[in-house]
């Protein structure tokens, strides 16, 4: 098999060679696409694991479980605003136009917990601004976003930023 390789790749391919990492060109191709496989495996079970906490979020909204956005996410401010390690705040009102499942709101709290310990309070804030924003967008126009039919028929997909 004889397969032309864009020069970067190659140069790259040649660099392993030389190393010592790969015997051959096949060998450091086969690595390759092995490498390729195992993403894509990663991926589709990320991909299932999505689909699933979906469908876990369309049953409990099927049964009425929704909460509203904005007092939880301005309940998880205030939570950040009185802790201990917490000495300023940057809080912009929420709006009060959607609903989200619990799940969502303690999954939207573990990353502003992750941020504001790991990085700062201003990632924290960011991070929740920007959910505020995605979800007024949301309120606003609700066919905005990716269809995403594969997940849920119906559902749409929008970045938080």
């Amino acid at each position: 098999m004889t397969t032309p390789l864009p020069p970067d790749l190659q140069q790259f391919a040649d660099r392993q060679i030389a190393r010592g990492k790969y015997a051959s060109l096949e060998e450091t191709l086969l690595a390759g696409l092995q490498a390729l496989a195992e993403r894509e495996q990663v991926y589709q079970g990320r991909f299932e694991e999505l689909r699933r906490e979906v469908w876990l979020g369309v049953d409990a909204a099927e049964r009425g479980e929704l909460l509203d956005a904005a007092t939880e996410i301005e309940a998880i401010r205030q939570r950040l605003r009185n802790s201990p390690t917490i000495t300023r705040s940057l809080f912009p009102n929420m709006s009060r136009a959607c609903r989200i499942i619990r799940l969502a709101s303690r999954d939207i709290e573990a990353i502003a917990d992750y941020l504001a310990a790991q990085s700062s309070l201003t990632s924290a804030e960011r991070f929740l601004s920007g959910i505020d924003s995605t979800l007024q967008r949301i309120a606003q126009f609700p066919q905005i976003g990716r269809k995403r039919d594969e997940l849920y028929p119906g559902s749409r997909s929008l970045p938080y930023a």
